[in-house]
C-alpha cells in the first residue's frame, strides 16, 4: 500500500518520502541513481532526514555508482566496430531474438541496453563459438596439408599467446582471440603449432624449413601480430601493463 510523497533535500541530495505500511526507515536507491526514503505513515519528515544524514556517505556512494552504472548502459558507442577475421563490422541492435554474428548482414547483433562489461561477454561467447568451428576447420586442413598429426585441440581461454602446443601435440591451444585476426595469420599460427609437432625449439634449421614450406611468408605475416596485439589493447581486450 502506497502512501503519500513529498521532496526533501539534504546536503545536494534530492530525496523522495514514500509513507507506506512499514515498521522502518529506509533509504533506497534507485537504479537511476533517485533516493527513496520509505517511512511509516505516522512517522514525522525529520526521520526521513535523520536517516539521509546518518548514512549521507554511503548514500552519495550508492548514488554515484547507480548513475554511473546508468551512464554506462546507455554509453554503449555502436560506432565500436568489433574485430572478426580481420575486418571491423558495426553492431546493431537486435530486432528480433537472434543474437550473434549476423553473417548475411555482416554485423553483431546485439541485445539492446547492454552495459560495457555484458558487451565484452556477449562478443566474447561470439568469438569462442565461431572459433570452434573456423579454427578446428583450418587445423585440420593445414595439418593434412603438412602431413603431421595433433591428438587434441582447444579453444583457450587466454586471449595471448595467440596459439601454445604441448610435448608435440598432445594438446595444441589456440587462443579465442585468434578468431579476430586475419586468415593468413591465423593459418601462421596453426603452421608454427603443427610444426611443433616435430620440433620443439624455434631455431633449429629442420623447424624453420618446416615452417617456410608451409608458410612461405610466415616471417612478413607475423609481422602484423603486433598491429593485432595493438588493437587488441586499444579495444581493451589485453590489458595495458
Amino acid at each position: 500500500m502506497g502512501g503519500e510523497n513529498g521532496e526533501k533535500k539534504f546536503n545536494a541530495i534530492d530525496y523522495i518520502i514514500v509513507r507506506k505500511e512499514t515498521d522502518s526507515v529506509i533509504a533506497h536507491i534507485l537504479s537511476n541513481g533517485d533516493v527513496e526514503v520509505h517511512i511509516p505513515f505516522e512517522a514525522p519528515d525529520y526521520v526521513a532526514e535523520d536517516v539521509v544524514n546518518k548514512f549521507f556517505p554511503d548514500i552519495e556512494k550508492q548514488i554515484k555508482m547507480r548513475k554511473r552504472a546508468a551512464e554506462t548502459k546507455q554509453s554503449i558507442s555502436y560506432s565500436f566496430q568489433p574485430l572478426l577475421l580481420g575486418k571491423r563490422y558495426p553492431l546493431v541492435k537486435s530486432k528480433d531474438d537472434f543474437c550473434g554474428f549476423n553473417f548475411k548482414n555482416e554485423c553483431f547483433s546485439v541485445i539492446p541496453g547492454l552495459r560495457q562489461y555484458q558487451l565484452k561477454n556477449f562478443l566474447k561467447n561470439c568469438y569462442i563459438q565461431i572459433g570452434y568451428s573456423v579454427l578446428s576447420k583450418r587445423m585440420e586442413e593445414q595439418s593434412e596439408r603438412m602431413g603431421v598429426t595433433y591428438k587434441r585441440f582447444q579453444v583457450s581461454q587466454m586471449t595471448e599467446p595467440f596459439g601454445h602446443c604441448v610435448e608435440r601435440g598432445e594438446l595444441i591451444e589456440l587462443s579465442w582471440a585468434l578468431i579476430m585476426t586475419d586468415e593468413a595469420f591465423i593459418d601462421s599460427v596453426i603452421v608454427h603449432e603443427l610444426a611443433h609437432t616435430k620440433y620443439d625449439d624455434h631455431y633449429s634449421v629442420e623447424f624453420d624449413a618446416l615452417l617456410k614450406k608451409y608458410c612461405p611468408d610466415y616471417d612478413e605475416i607475423q609481422k602484423r601480430g603486433m598491429d593485432y596485439a595493438v588493437m587488441l589493447r586499444a579495444d581493451g581486450w589485453i590489458k595495458i601493463n
